[in-house]
């Protein structure tokens, strides 16, 4: 089927639609019946979302780990459905196939998703970054004034006059330092204790880094907890080093495969173009359709498995957090 009669298919559709609505055999909701559905369907996607075997569960784990708690998972799928149905329609005005518009697409639809990981990867080197300046800025504050933790924490904000009062401003920047404050804020309002309230922050930062550094509190005994923390800072410098070695390494390696993978497309696209009688064996014919759904498919693994195997956390397995 061309797309010219896809469309017309869609708008005879969408005009029976109409009909029935004028004619009311089809009857249409009154305002307030529309807002009470959503409103019902809005509550058991929430109810789902709560249920910790439910994929929806799931998902916001996942998108609460790169940072974006605003972002509701229902929006999150949505855009990813937006991004494969437009790449499709593009793809059949480009290239004409449908095989090969579908997987297009389909690869479009992980946008979003590939979006997340980028934020969520930039979000982890964050906070790992800010925990090493948080460290130590806790150690000189413990060792030179004799300080507890607990006592130490406060150094991590500033005071700061708002109006006709005062509120505690983060030292850092976001993510880690809007923790941070939060945690002072709360020991400070609140009769909580230091481990309570740092499980707390760990459950909201969800970074292995963080949980090391609670580990290394919860463990501490006396005086030991200097020498705790001087350990997780001795591991995140490890890190940081390790980590910029392999970037160092693989980069010129990850680059020419992105490369590599994006040349079968480029050269389809100019044959389409350059030679449109040529292209119609490759785009006009099921098994030509094929042959190139299968290279694409082919480049685009090589992608995500060197990808996924070049990236620093799998590379650096050796140091233990």
């Amino acid at each position: 089927m061309s797309l010219q009669a896809t469309m017309a298919a869609a708008f005879v559709g969408i005009g029976v639609l109409v009909a029935l609505y004028a004619e009311r055999r089809v009857p249409l909701p009154s305002l307030a019946e529309l807002r009470a559905n959503i409103w019902e369907a809005d509550g058991y996607l929430a109810s789902l979302e709560a249920r910790k075997d439910s994929l929806l569960y799931r998902l916001r784990v996942w998108l609460d780990r790169a940072g974006l708690g605003r972002l509701h998972v229902m929006e999150f799928l949505g855009l990813s459905i937006a991004a494969a149905t437009v790449s499709f329609l593009v793809a059949v005005l480009v290239f004409g196939g449908y095989l090969l518009s579908l997987e297009l697409g389909l690869a479009a639809g992980f946008g979003p998703t590939v979006y997340v990981l980028a934020v969520r990867r930039g979000r982890e080197e964050a906070i790992e970054e800010q925990l090493d300046r948080a460290l130590s800025i806790l150690i000189n504050s413990m060792q030179g004034t004799g300080r507890n933790l607990r006592s130490a924490l406060v150094d991590l904000v500033s005071e700061e006059q708002d109006g006709g009062g005062s509120r505690l401003r983060a030292v850092l920047p976001a993510p880690l330092g809007p923790e941070l404050a939060w945690l002072v804020r709360r020991l400070a309002a609140t009769s909580d204790t230091l481990e309570e309230a740092l499980a707390d922050s760990a459950r909201s930062l969800s970074h292995p880094a963080f949980d090391m550094f609670v580990s290394a509190v919860h463990s501490s005994q006396g005086g030991q907890v200097v020498g705790l923390l001087k350990q997780v800072r001795s591991h995140l410098h490890e890190r940081k080093a390790l980590r910029g070695s392999v970037r160092a390494s693989f980069s010129l390696v990850v680059s020419q495969v992105y490369i590599l993978a994006l040349m079968p497309l480029g050269l389809l696209a100019m044959w389409r173009i350059l030679s449109p009688e040529a292209a119609h064996i490759v785009f006009g014919t099921t098994l030509g359709q094929l042959v190139v759904v299968f290279i694409l498919a082919y480049s685009w693994l090589g992608v995500a498995l060197v990808s996924r195997e070049s990236r620093p956390e799998n590379l650096i397995k050796g140091v233990r957090m």
